[in-house]
């Protein structure tokens, strides 16, 4: 059977400023990809939470789509990966992911590779903090992630790596720290970090210039914004204390502490 990475990101809780699934969009994008399989969100989705759209198809015929669950292979040219996209559920959190390693079992899908984000005390003037947990702590070391012991609660993707590495999956999770005072709109800084360190733990090659562009336009759009509004002096106040900085704090201790309160705030 052939061996694939699986590759996760639900939007949602746990995806601040859409950051995660973006960077999963732009994989989906940027390979041929088939679909494979459906997780019906029937049994797992809150519906007054997340809405069924209906739309309408060039015959002018009502058409509905749910909000379920997805699972591509996506062929990049040396090899193939499994990537999964859809909402966090609200209900059977174990039995969806049961579902998942189901269908991964099928595909042949030996290790995991899952993306999050979350908001912090962080500004958008530095560069993306990031985060990694896994099985192998060396590798986590050589992507340069700052490594979590974070302990409590969890969302789906926890769920996903603890049940998946129980499982016997190889798991790196990565996540991307994104300003709280931006982190309700798309954010593409994060999403153009979390697609780098895809990048690299793939050994793939997905263009990143358009979302180089993106985020550099986003910085320029909202330095501006700051500098006319009461924020400026709070930004600043971030940048004396940013997390990727020189001073003499314990820049990973902070960073675990973020996300450890954005969590326990969840």
């Amino acid at each position: 059977m052939t061996r694939r990475v699986g590759v996760a990101a639900f939007s949602g809780w746990g995806d601040a400023g859409e950051s995660s699934t973006n960077a999963l969009h732009a994989l989906l994008e940027a390979f041929p990809a088939v679909h494979v399989a459906t997780i019906e969100s029937e049994r797992f989705v809150d519906f007054q939470v997340h809405r069924p759209l209906v739309s309408l198809d060039e015959t002018g015929v009502r058409e509905l789509t749910w909000p379920d669950s997805n699972v591509w292979i996506v062929q990049e040219p040396s090899q193939e990966f499994v990537v999964v996209t859809g909402h966090e559920p609200n209900f059977g959190w174990k039995a969806f992911v049961e579902e998942l390693l189901g269908h991964f079992a099928d595909l042949g899908v030996d290790r995991l590779v899952t993306l999050g984000a979350f908001a912090g005390q962080v500004p958008h003037t530095a560069p993306v903090p990031m985060i990694g947990s896994g099985t192998d702590l060396g590798e986590i070391e050589a992507l340069d992630l700052v490594s979590s012991s974070y302990e409590g609660p969890t969302g789906i993707v926890g769920v996903l790596n603890a049940l998946a590495a129980h499982a016997g999956l190889s798991v790196l999770s990565i996540w991307a720290a994104v300003p709280h005072y931006l982190s309700t709109q798309d954010y593409p800084p994060g999403a153009l970090a979390l697609l780098e360190k895809l990048n690299s733990v793939l050994d793939i090659a997905v263009d990143t210039a358009a979302y180089f562009e993106s985020a550099a336009a986003y910085r320029r759009d909202v330095d501006a914004a700051v500098s006319q509004s009461e924020i400026k002096e709070y930004v600043q106040g971030l940048e004396a204390e940013s997390l990727t900085g020189d001073s003499d704090a314990d820049p990973a201790g902070q960073l675990v502490e973020e996300i450890e309160r954005y969590l326990n705030d969840g």
